[in-house]
């Protein structure tokens, strides 16, 4: 890795090509597999070896350097997976927005664009304007384009994904919650704090009422109601 020789993964022709949909259409699940893995944690047919082998990376580029470089290039190998089986199906919408989200995972968010306008193009020709797979396709351009600064490009996404979603699935769907918490983050950027407060309500209010209170999503709907409570300089309200 140190001396820039590129990573590759072999194997049989039919394990490759099932590996190549799981890299993209199960990507969350690969990427997070692929953070856990360090160097330390690894077997060696003698344990002497493994104590000598960390020994030495310890003395060169150290072993969380390492892991790091490691990291690096096995997601550059998965991309190219991706690359690679996007190009073999360039019409698969599952394809298109797994990759494009792979490479929004690696911070390369100007070439996931172009991906996610044409995953939405699909969906929006032969499902129609408000289907739930066209909404989510429009939350992912969204969500894209919020981290790219973009914010008055993807203010009328999010409203459009929320509207969609209300109109579709009802007001208390878990996933117009969801579109009514992305449209807050979003409002949040901007500074528009009075308008953002009434969607984290919502979103609290109908995951207390669906998910429970202790649950992680109505916990994390309760934290970023208070943060937003402490940036107006509400700190009583803030309170648990």
């Amino acid at each position: 890795v140190e001396r820039g020789i590129p990573l590759e993964v072999a194997m049989p022709a039919a394990q490759a090509k099932d590996f190549r949909l799981k890299l993209i259409l199960e990507f969350d699940s690969i990427d997070s597999a692929l953070s856990k893995i360090a160097l330390d944690e690894a077997e060696a047919t003698k344990p002497e070896d493994k104590a000598n082998i960390l020994r030495a990376v310890g003395n060169s580029v150290g072993v969380g350097e390492l892991n790091m470089q490691v990291l690096r290039e096995l997601r550059a190998c998965l991309v190219r997976a991706g690359g690679n089986a996007l190009a073999a199906e360039p019409d698969h919408w599952g394809l298109t927005i797994g990759f494009g989200r792979l490479l929004q995972a690696q911070g390369r968010l100007d070439e996931a664009e172009p991906l996610f306008r044409r995953a939405l193009e699909g969906p929006e020709k032969t499902l129609g304007p408000n289907h739930p797979s066209t909404l989510t396709c429009v939350s992912n351009l969204a969500q894209l384009l919020l981290a790219q600064g973009k914010l008055g490009e993807a203010e009328p996404l999010f409203r459009r994904a929320l509207e969609g979603c209300e109109k579709e699935l009802g007001a208390n769907h878990l996933n117009t919650l969801v579109a009514a918490s992305n449209l807050a983050a979003l409002l949040k950027a901007q500074g528009r704090l009075d308008e953002v407060e009434p969607l984290l309500r919502r979103a609290l209010e109908g995951r207390e009422n669906q998910l429970g209170a202790s649950h992680p999503k109505t916990l994390a709907s309760v934290d970023n109601l208070a943060t937003l409570l402490k940036a107006q300089g509400r700190l009583g309200e803030a309170e648990p």
